[in-house]
C-alpha cells in the first residue's frame, strides 16, 4: 500500500490482499483506491471474517462485492467484519453488494466491545443471510454499530426473529426482505432497539408460524424522529412500539392494514394512505422533513 496512514495521506487500499490487512491500529486512515470483489480472489467460502483495526476507511465511492461466508455450527458468530481494534472506528464512502452470510450467527461486523464507538457513514449494503442460529441469539444484523445517512437493503431467512439494530440510526433507508421460521417461538424480539431518527424503513417480514408472529417494532424506552414505516408483515400474533414520537412520522395504513389497531395514537404520528406517502406535495403539507418515495 502507498501512503503513510495519516489523516492527509491515507493508506492506499488497491486489491484484495491489501484489503485484508487494513490492521494498522486505531490512529490509521485507509482509501480505497479501486473496487474489491471477491469473486475475483482465491478466497473459499469457509474462509474467517477480515480483521479490522483502524481509525477510518473511506471508501471514496468504491464497491466492496461478492463475499460469501458459510457457517456450519450454529452458534458460531458469521460475519463480513470483525472488529479488532479500539476506540472509535468509521467506514464511510463505501458500496457493499452482493453480501451473503449464510449460517451460523449473522452480523455485519462482530467483536465490537461496548466500550468503542464504530460508525457506518454515507454506506450502501445489501445484504443476504440465512441464519441458523438458536432462539437465544440476541445478536443484531447491524450489531454495536452507529449508522447515518446509508441505505441498507436486507434479505433473507432467519430461523427465529431477529433484531436489526441496537445503536442510534440517523437519516438511513431500510428494505426488508425477511422470512423468520420461528416454528413454536413464543417470545418476541425487537427489531430496532434504538432511536431512530429522520428514517425510511420498508418491506417485508414474513413468519412462518403464525403464532410466533411477535414484534416489537421500535423498543418502547426509544424515540421516533421524523421517520415514516411502510412495512408489510404477512401475519401478527402480537405487535408494539415506542409511543415516543418527535417531529412530524407517519406509516402507510394501507401496507400495514394488520399492524393499524395496534399502532400508538399521536398528533407526531400519522396514519397515511399510500398515495399521501407518495405525494411530495402532501408530505411537505404536513410539514415531513424529507421527500416521499425513498428506496434501497
Amino acid at each position: 500500500m502507498t501512503g503513510t496512514g495519516t489523516q492527509t495521506d491515507p493508506y492506499i487500499v488497491m486489491n484484495y490482499e491489501d484489503f485484508c490487512n487494513m490492521n494498522g491500529g486505531s490512529d490509521k486512515y485507509y482509501k480505497l483506491g479501486a473496487d474489491i470483489d471477491f469473486a475475483q480472489t482465491d478466497r473459499t467460502s469457509t474462509s474467517g471474517a477480515i480483521g479490522l483495526s483502524f481509525k477510518q476507511l473511506d471508501g471514496d465511492g468504491h464497491t466492496v462485492s461478492n463475499f460469501f461466508r458459510r457457517v456450519d455450527v450454529s452458534d458460531t458468530i458469521n460475519s463480513l467484519f470483525k472488529f479488532s481494534g479500539s476506540g472509535a472506528m468509521n467506514l464511510q464512502n463505501i458500496y457493499f453488494r452482493g453480501i451473503y452470510l449464510a449460517g451460523g450467527k449473522t452480523c455485519f461486523m462482530s467483536s465490537i466491545s461496548s466500550s468503542y464507538t464504530v460508525t457506518l457513514k454515507n454506506c450502501r449494503i445489501a445484504l443476504k443471510i440465512n441464519d441458523t442460529s438458536g432462539s437465544s441469539n440476541s445478536l443484531c444484523i447491524f450489531d454495536k454499530l452507529n449508522i447515518t445517512d446509508s441505505e441498507l437493503l436486507v434479505e433473507g431467512t432467519s430461523d427465529y426473529m431477529k433484531p436489526m439494530t441496537n445503536k442510534p440510526v440517523y437519516g438511513c433507508l431500510f428494505r426488508f426482505n425477511m422470512t423468520f421460521f420461528n416454528t413454536g417461538y413464543t417470545n418476541t424480539k425487537t427489531i430496532f432497539d434504538n432511536n431512530l431518527s429522520f428514517c425510511g424503513i420498508t418491506g417485508n417480514f414474513i413468519c412462518k408460524d403464525p403464532s410466533a408472529a411477535r414484534y416489537i417494532l421500535v423498543g418502547s424506552s426509544y424515540t421516533v424522529s421524523n421517520s415514516y414505516f411502510a412495512l408489510n408483515f404477512d401475519c401478527i400474533y402480537s405487535f408494539s412500539m415506542t409511543s415516543n414520537f418527535s417531529g412530524i412520522n407517519f406509516y402507510d395504513k394501507e401496507v400495514m392494514a394488520n399492524a393499524v389497531s395496534k399502532m400508538p395514537v399521536s398528533d407526531h404520528f400519522l396514519a397515511l394512505t399510500t398515495e399521501q406517502c407518495k405525494s411530495a406535495e402532501y408530505l411537505q403539507s404536513i410539514d415531513f422533513p424529507c421527500a416521499s418515495g425513498d428506496s434501497v
